[in-house]
């Protein structure tokens, strides 16, 4: 029996550990892809000006699906590698919460190639995201508010449950927060851009 509980208290520490250098490579990974978003050269005023919000687009969802994929990998690697309730419930969230990213972003990635079929289409695309991009950085906000009112209630009567799913919870509101408000950014300069490109060419 002894045994045992060695080779599963050293499985659990091996499982730790694949899944703290999956989050750190995926979390290396994901910043520097966020930085080059918000670095990106602006549009120029010549016939492809019109599919720099498509391309945009398609690095954010890339981005975004990078961020999901290491949270996924991550909090299936945390639940099969600790029995504590709190740590359970962080990985439980940001696994739950990522798989809707990887959907979201996978179906964007999928659907982007039918969508842009000459430039105008593309920049009334590129007016969509940006406002959707605003009203994401509200609902951000939001996630954030709640997720910090979740982790006090969880403090406050002791169950560690609410205080892992709050705690998640503001981290993936932050994370989303400084993503929607990089890519709406980038996106309102490209808009505005692809806007004068196009009045030019009438």
């Amino acid at each position: 029996m002894r045994v045992f509980e060695l080779l599963s208290a050293s499985t659990e520490r091996r499982l730790e550990l694949v899944m703290r250098k999956c989050w750190t490579i995926g979390l290396f990974v994901t910043l520097n892809m966020w930085a080059s978003l918000s670095i990106a050269q602006p549009a120029t005023p010549d016939n492809s000006v019109a599919y720099a919000g498509y391309e945009l687009e398609r690095n954010a969802m890339w981005s975004l699906g990078t961020w999901a994929t290491t949270n996924v990998a991550a909090g299936a690697i945390g639940l099969a590698s600790t029995d504590d309730p709190k740590w359970r419930a962080i990985h439980q969230m940001n696994l739950g919460w990522n798989l809707v990213n990887l959907a979201l972003a996978g179906y964007s990635l999928a659907t982007i190639q039918r969508d842009v079929q000459s430039p105008w289409h593309a920049y009334r695309r590129s007016q969509r995201l940006e406002n959707m991009l605003l009203i994401n950085t509200g609902l951000d906000v939001a996630y954030i508010v709640a997720g910090a009112w979740l982790c006090k209630r969880g403090v406050d009567t002791g169950n560690p449950v609410d205080h892992g799913w709050g705690q998640a919870l503001v981290l993936q509101g932050v994370a989303l927060l400084l993503f929607d408000a990089i890519v709406a950014w980038r996106q309102a300069q490209i808009t505005d851009d692809t806007a004068r490109a196009l009045r030019g060419s009438l």
